[in-house]
């Protein structure tokens, strides 16, 4: 039996990502309901988790550039690796935040296990700690990491350090830290018997050490550690 058009219920057009439920009925004598329908909208992208085959992995998932002199600028790398078993399209790559920037990369494509390297860099405008973010977009799910970092002001301090002569060296190395087992080299090889650290931060300690390095390039054990403790 056909069912007159003015008999069946049309239920108003819904808002996007609400379900619309509109059930079949008329007023004729004997007539049984024989669907129920159910019609899901949603807005554009709504629930797009993207190709899962093209799978896009970063290392490391946040970005810390921890303190950083007003007005410098430091940069990090961050590595994206195709992981699954599709190739990757990179759509386009952004940084959002204040000091935060990066080169937007698109139309770069990974083939499973390919990776790539992408720069980010921080340079505060003012003092204090500021948050941001790495956007990727690629044919997989979009993807975002976490950047931070803290702009300080420029410390008016310096730190001068000296040393005695070890016989037949080609130079030294300086190593600083936070710690006496956390210390890192800077600055290159120096025949100088003495350095002055103009990168300091005002309040923070820091820890340094000295290696010899003789004519072999023979680098030796480093000495005992010094601690000094920048003035606010």
């Amino acid at each position: 039996m056909r069912i007159p058009s003015s008999f069946v219920k049309r239920p108003a057009r819904a808002a996007a990502a609400k379900k619309i439920r509109a059930r079949i009925s008329s007023t004729l004598p004997g007539f049984v309901a024989i669907a129920t329908i159910v019609v899901s909208l949603c807005t554009a992208g709504c629930g797009y988790t993207g190709n899962q085959a093209a799978k896009l992995t970063a290392s490391p998932t946040q970005v810390s550039f921890g303190n950083v002199t007003v007005g410098s600028s430091t940069s990090e790398l961050v590595t994206l690796t195709a992981t699954g078993t599709d190739n990757v399209l990179i759509n386009g790559i952004t940084a959002t935040g204040k000091g935060f920037s990066t080169t937007n990369k698109s139309g770069v494509t990974l083939t499973p296990n390919e990776s790539m390297t992408v720069s980010v860099n921080f340079e505060p405008a003012a003092a204090g700690a500021d948050t941001g973010e790495l956007s990727i977009k690629s044919n997989g799910s979009p993807m975002q990491i976490a950047l931070s970092g803290t702009g300080v002001t420029a410390s008016q301090h310096s730190v001068a350090l000296s040393w005695q002569a070890t016989p037949a060296v080609i130079g030294y190395y300086v190593y600083r830290g936070a710690a006496a087992g956390s210390l890192a080299k800077i600055g290159s090889l120096d025949p100088n018997t003495s350095y002055t650290d103009k990168t300091v931060t005002n309040g923070q300690t820091y820890v340094y050490s000295v290696t010899s390095v003789n004519a072999s390039n023979v680098e030796s054990p480093q000495s005992s550690p010094v601690t000094v403790t920048i003035p606010n």
